[in-house]
């Protein structure tokens, strides 16, 4: 596809091209996209108790995460956010306790899209820690 303004393609179909050749290239099986992720979510975990190391002992690391449709090895994009206090609980949100005297790293919750919520609850055997977390979101008891 052409731009309306001369002869350069559009950045739409440079993209789309970008990613087709990515695909015929290097096509990604699903277990290795899936390990690419966490070690991308874990390195910006890390990362974020590297930056406030000595500067924080105590605090909350909380992840959101969205999708992306561009590229498919980026298909899920984290964004880290420091707290000195305990966020609320929010959908589709992971929260971290990091405390450097006791060396400890501990996830308080890690809840999906609220959308998720229901298909999770009516599995046959679903994850108990994770109806824990949606049950005390829906009924608002956050301790």
């Amino acid at each position: 596809m052409k731009s309306e303004f001369g002869d350069r393609e559009t950045i739409g179909s440079m993209l789309a091209n970008t990613h087709e050749e990515h695909i015929k290239n290097a096509p990604i099986e699903a277990h290795d996209l899936s390990r690419e992720m966490g070690k991308s979510y874990m390195k910006g975990l890390f990362d974020n108790m590297e930056q406030n190391s000595g500067r924080i002992d105590r605090y909350y690391i909380s992840v959101k995460s969205r999708k992306t449709k561009i590229y498919r090895e980026r298909a899920i994009e984290h964004f880290y956010f420091s707290h000195e206090v305990l966020p609320p609980m929010e959908e589709n949100q992971d929260v971290w306790f990091v405390d450097y005297e006791s060396q400890k790293l501990e996830l308080l919750w890690s809840l999906p899209e609220r959308s998720e919520f229901d298909m999770i609850l009516n599995e046959d055997k679903p994850d108990p820690q994770l109806v824990k977390w949606i049950t005390i979101f829906k009924n608002g008891t956050q301790t």
